[in-house]
């Protein structure tokens, strides 16, 4: 009994993504357990789940039916995004995450949000600039989550999926 317990302890821990160790709680996924959720927009009004494959470009529908804008997408860069994410080690973030650090930077309204998830953890990053540019105050850390966030957005809203959904009902609400 003792050691089924332990076994099921010890795969629930294996998979939750981050361990609190002396190695300072360090991303321990295996690739093979890997995916990610990513909400972004300025009011999260797009998601992404590779888990799913699920690919939302509008949440607050009105004028049309919401399924509409729902489509499947196989993300294709996804060992890269591991790689990235391991190296970037999302467990060294807080869940609110400021990547500019309190640096004064180009503030834009309205700003975008992102939430992305990987294992068990959630990294917010709230008042974006929209159109980002300038890396004027991003420190190195804020820096690496960036570019993750950046090139999961551009892979996805570059892809011929994204592109086939109808267009925004309103850019920002």
């Amino acid at each position: 009994m003792k050691k089924s317990l332990l076994v099921l302890s010890l795969l629930t821990f294996s998979v939750a993504g981050c361990s609190n160790g002396p190695a300072n709680n360090k991303f321990d996924i295996p690739y093979e357990s890997f995916s990610f959720s990513l909400e972004w927009g300025i009011g999260y009004d797009s998601s992404y789940n590779s888990e799913t494959k699920e690919l939302v470009k509008f949440k607050n529908v009105t004028e049309r039916k919401p399924e509409e804008y729902i489509t499947t997408y196989e993300y294709p860069k996804l060992k890269e995004l591991y790689d990235s994410v391991k190296a970037m080690n999302p467990c060294a973030y807080p869940d609110k995450y400021d990547p500019f650090e309190g640096n004064a930077h180009v503030a834009t309204m309205p700003s975008t949000n992102y939430k992305l998830t990987v294992g068990d953890k959630t990294i917010e990053v709230n008042e974006f600039p929209v159109n980002f540019y300038d890396r004027t105050g991003l420190t190195k850390k804020g820096g690496k989550l960036v570019d993750i966030l950046l090139d999961i957005t551009q892979t996805i809203q570059g892809s011929d999926e994204w592109k086939a959904l109808p267009d925004f009902e309103k850019l920002y609400s």
